[in-house]
């Protein structure tokens, strides 16, 4: 799979030349990780567009398209907003993703679609940090201006699109997993099945830990699978995302995880707290310190 760590750039949307700087490279990224831009009329342009001025307002979209064997008879549509939020700071970044599995060529998705999902921090003009992306044409993972995780972990807006799983890990044509995290508004989770009632979506993660500060032993630590609330039997879980608790792992250092499907991935430990204030809950049942790992391969 591809990993890309993009260039350095500021949760700022306070000039228009700030908010082109940071909202390019969402879509960049996701196009080096194998995904494609749909040819609806109206996308975003990233040379003329301007920065808005009012809070939790977008200046655009762009789609993007899974480019996998299953986007023929399983299409997957991503729509992202770029925009603008004030939250606790002038002119901080703004990101919304929504899910479907298509579009009518105007920039509305269409079929199954989900929920809006706010991929936003608290805004900011922090000095400059790197985001980390990482997937291939079936998925994608990415937390941005990733150096701010430990110390203001606010500013660093989550999101993961993926198919649901069989037992062996493979992609199934069941439907699409998408998650988010930001402190601005949610909803966080989300399952969107190919076809019949999309459940609602929700703003924690069904993920059971212990009630501990961690789950070390010996040389092996445990990572906690996600899986997303409403038909949990379809619903398979995430191998985008996991949790840990965060002494365990030292962030940014990569590790290697033997997983739920029997094959090995690595996970990188984002040193992101999953926590109540920054939009990810998850079901802990008094467990601290749940993190935060993408995978890594």
């Amino acid at each position: 799979m591809t990993l890309i760590i993009t260039p350095s750039s500021q949760p700022n949307s306070s000039t228009s030349a700030q908010f082109r700087a940071w909202g390019v490279i969402v879509g960049n990224a996701l196009l080096g990780l194998g995904l494609a831009r749909s040819t609806d009329v109206g996308a975003i342009n990233w040379t003329t567009v301007i920065a808005p001025t009012v809070d939790q307002t977008s200046a655009g979209w762009e789609i993007f398209m899974f480019q996998d064997a299953l986007q023929a008879t399983h299409p997957v549509f991503i729509k992202m907003e770029y925009g603008v939020c004030s939250q606790f700071a002038p002119g901080g970044a703004a990101l919304w993703m929504t899910v479907g599995s298509g579009s009518d060529g105007a920039g509305n998705l269409t079929g199954q679609v989900g929920a809006r999902m706010s991929v936003t921090g608290e805004g900011g003009v922090l000095t400059p940090s790197t985001s980390y992306f990482s997937g291939g044409p079936n998925r994608f993972v990415f937390l941005q201006w990733g150096s701010y995780a430990a110390s203001n972990r606010f500013y660093c807006p989550f999101a993961s699109v993926e198919r649901t799983h069989n037992s062996a890990g493979g992609d199934t044509g069941v439907g699409v997993i998408a998650m988010a995290g930001g402190d601005f508004g949610g909803p966080y989770n989300q399952f969107i099945p190919s076809s019949g009632a999309v459940p609602a979506a929700r703003t924690d993660w069904a993920t059971v830990m212990p009630n501990a500060t961690t789950s070390a032993s010996g040389n092996s630590v445990y990572l906690y699978p996600i899986r997303i609330w409403a038909n949990l039997a379809e619903s398979s879980p995430s191998l985008n995302v996991f949790l840990y608790f965060g002494p365990d792992l030292t962030a940014s250092n990569p590790v290697s995880v033997n997983c739920w499907d029997g094959n090995t991935h690595t996970v990188n430990p984002l040193g992101f707290p999953g926590q109540a204030g920054n939009g990810i809950l998850p079901t802990a049942f008094g467990a601290s310190n749940p993190f935060i790992g993408m995978r890594w391969d």
